[in-house]
């Protein structure tokens, strides 16, 4: 479901929300290929790359569940 464009996965668990930066679908060696990129503006503190690499894992599941979007690979950019 989309609602105030925050993706929310329908198996009834309210808490995950999340606002997925990008998704890009390329022609990889081995067929279509979809990666998440999260931006990051500003300072990035090293302190929260944790943080950051669990955000991209629910962006994942978000992406897969509700959009259809099998997900490949994941990466961060600091802007």
């Amino acid at each position: 479901d989309v609602e105030d464009g925050k993706f929310k996965p329908d198996d009834g668990d309210e808490d995950v929300v999340g606002v997925i930066d990008a998704i890009y679908e390329y022609d990889g060696e081995k067929g279509i290929v979809n990666a998440i990129i999260d931006y990051k503006t500003g300072n990035f503190n090293p302190k929260y790359r944790k943080d950051s690499e669990f955000e991209l894992y629910v962006y994942v599941i978000i992406a897969e569940k509700n959009l259809g979007i099998p997900i490949d690979y994941i990466g961060m950019k600091i802007i």
